[in-house]
């Protein structure tokens, strides 16, 4: 018992202090998703001959080799300067989602006694990702079935059986701890004066898309790496407008943590003279990475077939003991966001995966059926 309660303290409170960020593998096995925002065609020139399409794939360019020097993959949406669909940019994010899902639910047959439901949904996700590389390369005529492009302004749309049902699959730990996707733009305003940096971010209670689909699962994710972010892009020396709730198509039509920021007003003088610098779009990057790893440390580690290694019965002690300490008023309140954010996730994990405490009479730990030897809470 002594060893599996080290094992929660471990799970749930030790977080990697990072001070300078060299190459550490800090990132290792985590997806972050670079979305360059408008192609050329769909971001007219500004004034002293900005192009949004430009910088932001710039800063794009930028961020990515100091993520991958940490051991991330990094996907572009927009990979040059030709614009992009929004209906392909949104298969490609859920595609790759559910690619890596469908990784570890093949490697997760190894560790089942119930393969006939696990092939079924095997099956089922490669359907998915066929379809979304369908939609990635026929927009015109797919995106609008599947997507809410162009978006319903009478609020009334409800999102596609198909998307509602990939987006459920999205839900999935495997997913939330290792994806993040991050759209880049910058601002425009009709007056000069306005200057700053925004974050943007889906809700379950935004009125302009509660009725096409209010169950993201990611919410608090997203919310905590756009306020993190924020105050980097402030270090950087664009002021910090704030992160709030938002329906942008880019955060929408997925499940996966998302972000969409403005880096600045365009036309604003002096935000746009520093978008238009080198030194600073340099600047901004690692400001970039180093909120990202920092957002990766409060998710905390990534969750697979085999982490935690701890058999289903002992996954209930330590569910019990997560209960006892969440429900301890004292005892909570002196805990740190980032232990209080890895328990209640640490519930969801084994609420999601459908187990069940041991029944005494039966031997029942997981989905009704006994574990093979060796099976692990994944």
């Amino acid at each position: 018992m002594k060893k599996l309660l080290a094992l929660v303290l471990l799970f749930i409170v030790v977080v990697p202090t990072v001070q300078a960020y060299a190459n550490s593998g800090l990132l290792d096995g985590r997806i972050i998703i670079l979305d360059a925002g408008h192609g050329a065609g769909n971001s007219p020139q500004a004034p002293g001959g900005y192009l949004e399409h430009e910088r932001m794939l710039y800063l794009a360019n930028r961020i990515r080799p100091l993520l991958e020097a940490h051991g991330a993959t990094v996907h572009f949406t927009r990979p040059t300067s030709t614009m992009v669909h929004q209906g392909t940019r949104a298969a490609r994010i859920n595609m790759w989602a559910l690619e890596v899902l469908l990784h570890y639910r093949e490697r997760e047959l190894a560790y089942t006694s119930d393969t006939t439901r696990l092939q079924s949904e095997i099956f089922e996700i490669e359907r998915y990702i066929t379809l979304m590389r369908s939609v990635a390369n026929n927009p015109d005529s797919l995106a609008p079935i599947y997507f809410n492009i162009p978006f319903d302004e009478s609020r009334t749309r409800v999102a596609h059986p198909t998307l509602r049902r990939m987006m459920e699959l999205q839900a999935d730990p495997i997913i939330s701890t290792r994806f993040l996707v991050i759209s880049l733009h910058s601002n425009a305003a009709s007056s000069t004066g306005v200057s700053g940096a925004d974050a943007f971010y889906m809700s379950n209670n935004d009125p302009r898309s509660v009725v096409y689909f209010n169950n993201y699962t990611n919410v608090e994710l997203s919310r905590y790496f756009a306020t993190t972010l924020l105050r980097g892009i402030s270090n950087a020396g664009i002021r910090n407008r704030g992160a709030r709730s938002a329906n942008w198509l880019i955060t929408r039509e997925h499940n996966l943590p998302a972000v969409l920021v403005e880096n600045g007003y365009h036309t604003n003088p002096q935000d746009r003279a520093l978008l238009q610098s080198s030194d600073f779009m340099q600047r901004l990057a690692q400001e970039y990475v180093n909120a990202i790893i920092t957002y990766f440390n409060f998710v905390g580690p990534i969750v697979d077939i085999s982490l935690p290694e701890i058999e289903a019965e002992s996954a209930y002690s330590v569910l019990t003991l997560t209960k006892q300490v969440l429900s301890d008023t004292e005892t909570f309140a002196n805990l740190p966001e980032t232990a209080v954010f890895r328990m209640q996730r640490l519930l969801r994990v084994v609420i999601f995966r459908g187990l069940r405490p041991p029944n005494p009479l039966q031997g029942d730990t997981c989905g009704g059926q006994t574990p093979a030897a060796g099976t692990h809470l994944r």
